[in-house]
């Protein structure tokens, strides 16, 4: 287990690292425009896929981990699920964009269509993918899903070349990896000996166990919402320009997560294998003490160079991302403690507590950047994200030192 955790933390961050020079390439070749377009088309996909895959993607690891032989039943779900949405979705496509329009303005219908697949496409990903983790094959999960993102910023630079990079290409590029990935899961699901399909759908079955899922489902959504709804609402209602600006500084700095991250997923079987609550708490700070100290010193180095990392990395056009991204640089502090506690949290089987903090936070942020955006402009929804995610670490740190002493979660 250890090795394969050690071999996942390698293979994600190579895989963010080329993901991050296949944004660099996009951005650069784009403009800071349809850049800020394309970031927030990629943010809805992102809140669509999760909130229209009703967290089938967890019921997928959760079921297969636990019952091998529902494989079967659980793999029919998964092909009559796609196939409703898939139906239904096409259907009703032209209507919505018609009538409804995207949370992201200025788009014909052929990029809306090419969101609305770019969605379904990514579900069927989450869940060719959490099937295969359910049957313990680590290895395949990350070379095919390193291979996905390769491909896609082949494609990216591929058509960047021949001078036809534009909106449309950039989402063709993320679904053709995607697709690509979805059949390479789905072949390493199937080359096993021991998988042998036989359509069985039994949705009782699978009802029984999607109570598992629910609360990851709902803590995913809050999560992404936090993240990800302030780059709509900039792009609604400031424009691409400085959607583009401010989904720069936000990239940046989600390379300062990267760390945190693969730390939190270190510490996770760790802190769930203590005997009592007080002991989980006493390793889970006593960690984020030994941690603080390196993200402080990178935090400061990063706060800054903010401007020169910009113009570097992104070109001149984006100069005006290093105010925003210095604000975020702190958020991220919050950011990542709080990720300490969320963990905790959930070892410790309170994970509905993080769940309610969560939706409260982001439907405080949501409200906020309302209020904000229109005034202070990037920098006052940034602002608004280092503020929330401050709070949302005080609540989350209160409740695990309650639990600590034996006591509820506020």
């Amino acid at each position: 287990m250890v090795r394969a955790i050690i071999e996942s933390m390698i293979v994600r961050g190579i895989g963010l690292s080329i993901a991050f020079l296949g944004q660099v390439y996009l951005a650069r070749s784009l403009g800071p425009e349809l850049r800020g377009i394309y970031s927030a088309i990629m943010a809805l996909v992102a809140i669509g896929a999760q909130v229209l895959s009703f967290g089938l993607q967890n019921t997928n690891t959760y079921v297969v981990a636990k019952y091998p032989s529902a494989f079967n039943k659980l793999f029919s779900l998964n092909i009559v699920f796609l196939s409703g949405l898939i139906f239904i979705g096409v259907g009703i496509s032209y209507p919505l964009w018609k009538y409804l329009s995207l949370p992201v303005e200025n788009v014909s219908f052929p990029t809306a269509f090419y969101t609305f697949l770019l969605i379904i496409a990514t579900i069927a990903f989450w869940l060719m993918g959490q099937l295969l983790l359910g049957l313990s094959q680590f290895r395949d999960f990350n070379f095919y899903e390193l291979t996905s993102k390769v491909l896609t910023v082949l494609a990216v630079i591929v058509l960047g070349v021949y001078g036809l990079l534009d909106l449309n290409a950039a989402l063709w590029s993320s679904l053709f990896g995607v697709i690509v990935g979805c059949f390479l899961f789905a072949y390493s699901i199937f080359k096993r000996k021991t998988v042998k399909f036989k359509f069985d759908f039994d949705g009782a079955f699978i009802f029984d166990q999607i109570g598992y899922s629910g609360r990851v489902y709902l803590s995913m959504i809050a999560s992404l919402l936090l993240l990800k709804m302030d780059i709509l609402i900039i792009e609604r209602m400031l424009g691409g320009y400085s959607a583009g600006i401010y989904s720069v500084a936000s990239s940046l700095c989600d390379l300062l997560l990267v760390f945190p991250s693969l730390i939190v997923a270190v510490l996770f079987p760790k802190i769930r294998d203590s005997k009592t609550t007080n002991e989980a708490f006493k390793k889970t700070t006593t960690a984020l003490k030994h941690f603080l100290l390196p993200l402080l010193v990178g935090l400061v180095v990063f706060f800054f160079i903010a401007e020169d990392l910009v113009k570097l990395i992104y070109g001149k056009d984006y100069a005006e991302a290093a105010t925003p991204m210095r604000i975020l640089t702190w958020a991220v502090l919050f950011m990542s403690i709080n990720n300490y506690f969320t963990v905790y949290l959930s070892c410790v089987g309170s994970p509905w507590s993080y769940v309610v903090t969560g939706f409260g936070v982001s439907l405080l942020n949501l409200i906020l950047n309302f209020l904000v955006v229109k005034k202070w402009g990037v920098s006052g929804v940034a602002l608004v994200s280092l503020v929330t995610y401050f709070l949302a670490m005080m609540i989350n740190s209160f409740n695990s030192y309650r639990i600590s002493l034996g006591k509820k979660a506020f």
